[in-house]
């Protein structure tokens, strides 16, 4: 009975070790963590600390943004342009070519 009793302490303790030692290597996995990614901590500090805007200053990044993505837009319509006319001269002078070469063929 003793030996049992001894034996089942014995299983008790290495589960507890296993336990902490687990829970030690969830700690360092943490710790790893954070200080992979302390960078982006100390960025949302400063970020949850920033005042907020204005009316005005919220306006003018309003127009900011506005004002980039129309000239987005613009660029997009001139090289979807340019890529459009380029695709047809290309069409076209691949019949062009192809009649050539069956010309050549058959006559």
């Amino acid at each position: 009975m003793d030996k049992y009793r001894s034996e089942e302490k014995f299983e008790q303790a290495i589960l507890l070790i296993q336990r902490l030692l687990r829970g030690r290597s969830r700690q360092n996995e943490m710790y790893e963590g954070k200080e992979k990614r302390l960078a982006l901590i100390e960025e949302l500090l400063i970020v949850a600390n920033v005042k907020p805007l204005t009316e005005e200053e919220k306006e003018e990044r309003l127009l900011e943004a506005h004002e980039e993505r129309l000239k987005d837009a613009i660029l997009e319509n001139i090289q979807g342009s340019v890529i459009a006319r380029t695709t047809d001269m290309l069409a076209k002078e691949l019949v062009r070519f192809k009649q050539v070469n069956a010309l050549k063929f058959n006559g």
